[in-house]
């Protein structure tokens, strides 16, 4: 006896699946629309190169999806529309973050409402009426939907919305009097041609420090309070926003793999100020910007020394070498978000920072991790890997990048007694 509501007779299931296979490929022709919209609105303001691909992914998914099988016509929906649906949360996120709702945002919330609807599409095309089953067969196509929608969110869908996250955050705007502390406001300018907004305090003591962000973040948040603290000790300050943050030109790369020529062009700046003694370039970065400064350690010597605060992987191979890190998290999540991440945003990732660090010796390094067994694990890595003089600080009960807040007394200590040592 058929259930209440389903179709009763094999016409009546035929006619309903008529009914979605004729509708399914507009719904996906308009999301589409709305997924270039968005792309368009993002090419416009950081050029076209970077969207060239997810938009011809787009077209080739509109163009070929009425060519395949309803299965596989329901997996890509779901892929298609999870990763746009997601996008809303960006947006959401820029505008708590006190971002203003601009262009950016509108096409940003119509692109994740053409997710939605493609879910939509993904379920009526997943439990449209179908051919009578013997009920064995039945609940093994069952549990095998349920089993290949699960590892497809973990590898699949998960991995392509970071990697579109970190190259499709909005920035923003920073206030120029968020630091708190009399400074100039200054222009960097990148190799590759980009402007960035940066803020300087003068040295006391004839020594400078580059501070460098993490990821997703600028120079008006908990950066601004180490700049605070170096300049109470007479420091020169240089801190910035990276390229694509705050208010600096570029796109969100927040993986960090160009920084190192943001940091390039503050070395340059700080350089030339006459205020600023020869080999008296310190330089101080949380998380990506951790990274960032080891890496730019390594191949400018114009920094005497670096304090890398939550320094973890930012690429692959890093990851590799941590312990577990050939597990299925790092290999099937890590891979696939990596290499999504190097297509959009067109760039590959650097060499290892375990491999960098020997060329930073004889200059001294110090480390600063979060109490959790990962950032141990990533500090303990880079020390091993490193020639030269290398301290390392692990304080209880902190998180990632919260060793100011959560020991301030200790961590202004060590951190000023590792710099007056090593640049005074």
């Amino acid at each position: 006896m058929a259930s209440a509501g389903a179709p009763e007779t094999a016409g009546q299931r035929a006619s309903v699946r008529a009914r979605i296979a004729a509708a399914a490929p507009w719904v996906v022709r308009v999301a589409v629309g709305l997924t270039l919209l968005h792309l368009l609105d993002d090419g416009f303001r950081h050029g076209f190169a970077e969207v060239l691909l997810p938009a011809a992914a787009a077209v080739a998914i509109a163009l070929g999806f009425p060519l395949l099988r309803p299965g596989l016509q329901a997996w890509v929906a779901f892929v298609y529309g999870a990763v746009a649906a997601l996008d809303a949360g960006v947006h959401v996120s820029h505008l708590s973050r006190g971002g203003a709702f601009g262009l950016a945002d509108l096409t940003g919330f119509l692109h994740a409402a053409g997710g939605i609807a493609l879910l939509v599409v993904a379920a009526a095309i997943a439990l449209r009426p179908k051919e009578r089953r013997p009920p064995g067969r039945r609940w093994l196509v069952r549990i095998g939907a349920v089993v290949g929608t699960l590892a497809t969110v973990l590898f699949l869908v998960y991995p392509l919305f970071l990697a579109s996250y970190a190259v499709h955050k909005p920035s923003v705007r920073v206030d120029d009097a968020t630091l708190g502390v009399p400074h100039e406001e200054v222009t960097l300018h990148t190799s590759d041609g980009l402007d960035l907004a940066a803020s300087y305090v003068p040295s006391r003591n004839g020594a400078a420090v580059v501070l460098v962000h993490g990821a997703g973040g600028d120079r008006a948040g908990s950066i601004a309070s180490r700049a605070r603290m170096l300049a109470r000790h007479g420091y020169g300050v240089l801190l910035y926003d990276a390229r694509g943050c705050g208010n600096s030109d570029g796109r969100p790369e927040n993986l960090a793999w160009t920084w190192p020529r943001d940091v390039r062009a503050a070395l340059d700046y700080v350089a030339s100020r006459p205020d600023v003694e020869a080999g008296k370039i310190g330089a101080l970065g949380l998380s990506s910007g951790a990274e960032t400064l080891l890496e730019a350690a390594a191949d400018d010597r114009r920094i005497a020394a670096v304090v890398a605060e939550g320094a973890q992987a930012h690429t692959f191979a890093e990851a590799r070498a941590l312990p577990g890190g050939d597990g299925v998290e790092a290999v099937l999540v890590l891979g696939p978000a990596v290499a999504a991440y190097a297509a959009l945003s067109l760039q590959l990732p650097p060499e290892p920072i375990q491999e960098q660090l020997p060329r930073i010796a004889p200059r001294p390094v110090f480390l600063i991790a979060a109490d959790t067994s990962y950032e141990h694990a990533a500090t303990e890595l880079y020390r091993d890997a490193a020639t030269g003089p290398v301290e390392l600080w692990w304080p209880e009960d902190t998180p990632h990048t919260g060793g100011l807040k959560a020991h301030p007394r200790e961590y202004e200590q060590r951190v000023i007694a590792f710099l007056d040592d090593a640049l005074l």
